[in-house]
């Protein structure tokens, strides 16, 4: 399909015009472009793939020389570098220029623009967020959450906060540091790994509570985390002092750990309505997986008489031998 067509099709993907040029090169013998439908992006980028792939690589030197943009765009793209690809996919969301993001990335604008344009066509969808929403939702951020989570967290959280927030919300959570002050002697280095330590949690923290997956076992922690912070909020105007919201949270969450960190008869007060109170006290403790089971109500009735029955192996006296 030609660019007027894509220029308000809602089901188009970002690599368009590369799913093109590789729909004109498939086959041994390459088709010819329609000078009618494919702009110059996709001539060009027909031409290069078809010399490129039938070339020594000794003699793609030329090619270079020819168009340096999508020389470094293409082999940026064929090389599959992770990082460099998450990260420029999420400036070009957060709506940098390709100068912009050159600067970033270290590139020429150039390449920037022939990436855009070949491998993740959005920039002229990101301008205004009042528009073309639900398309960068649904055939941008959704596809890298599909691709799975657990594996390219950082593909997605940056994505999100990207397009979102802007690129100052995006570099907090795809930069393991950020411009801290430096520590200007022994004595202030204290300060300055509280710096680094509250700025990871939030990191974290942020990048987590994007994309973790809500269950049974954990949804009664996430009810119990989001009524306390819910508390907070109204509370937090009454509460006196320079502290900032980060430091009233910690607080918060610290407090909730405090009421169930107990012993003696506060213990077993606490635990005579928890399910997991019958199993407190015993001479072995249930593996994670049957405390989630216990705690959501689904474990096997005779768990409890099983566990009961364990018991620690009687001492016996070593040797040097046995030490040994």
């Amino acid at each position: 399909m030609d660019v007027e067509f894509q220029k308000y099709n809602m089901l188009r993907s970002p690599s368009w015009r590369w799913e093109r040029v590789l729909e004109l090169t498939e086959g041994d013998r390459p088709r010819r472009v329609s000078f009618r439908r494919d702009d110059h992006y996709v001539r060009e980028a027909k031409q290069f793939h078809v010399d490129y792939t039938r070339m020594d690589p000794s003699e793609r030197h030329g090619l270079f020389l020819d168009n340096p943009g999508l020389y470094y765009a293409y082999e940026l793209k064929m090389q599959e570098d992770e990082y460099i690809e998450c990260a420029l996919q999420a400036r070009l969301l957060a709506g940098q220029t390709y100068q912009e993001i050159a600067d970033a990335v270290g590139a020429l604008p150039s390449a920037i623009e022939w990436y855009e344009a070949l491998f993740f066509n959005v920039a002229d969808r990101v301008g205004d967020k009042t528009k073309y929403r639900d398309w960068v939702i649904r055939q941008v951020i959704g596809p890298a959450a599909m691709r799975g989570i657990a594996d390219r967290e950082f593909d997605v959280t940056a994505k999100l906060f990207a397009y979102f927030a802007g690129v100052e919300a995006m570099e907090v959570v795809t930069h393991y540091f950020k411009d801290f002050k430096r520590p200007s002697s022994p004595e202030d280095m204290g300060r300055f790994l509280d710096d680094v330590m509250a700025h990871n949690v939030r990191r974290r923290s942020a990048m987590v509570s994007a994309t973790f997956d809500v269950n049974k076992f954990n949804v009664m922690q996430l009810f119990e985390i989001h009524t306390k912070l819910s508390e907070l909020e109204i509370t937090k105007q009454g509460m006196a002092g320079p502290v900032g919201d980060f430091e009233r949270s910690v607080s918060v969450l610290l407090g909730e750990v405090e009421e169930r960190w107990c012993v003696g008869s506060e213990a077993k007060e606490m635990w005579k309505d928890n399910p997991l109170g019958q199993f407190q006290g015993l001479p072995t403790e249930l593996r994670a997986e049957e405390a989630m089971m216990v705690a959501a109500g689904k474990h096997d009735p005779e768990l409890l008489q099983e566990v009961s029955q364990l018991r620690l192996p009687p001492p016996r006296r070593t040797t040097n031998e046995d030490a040994k």
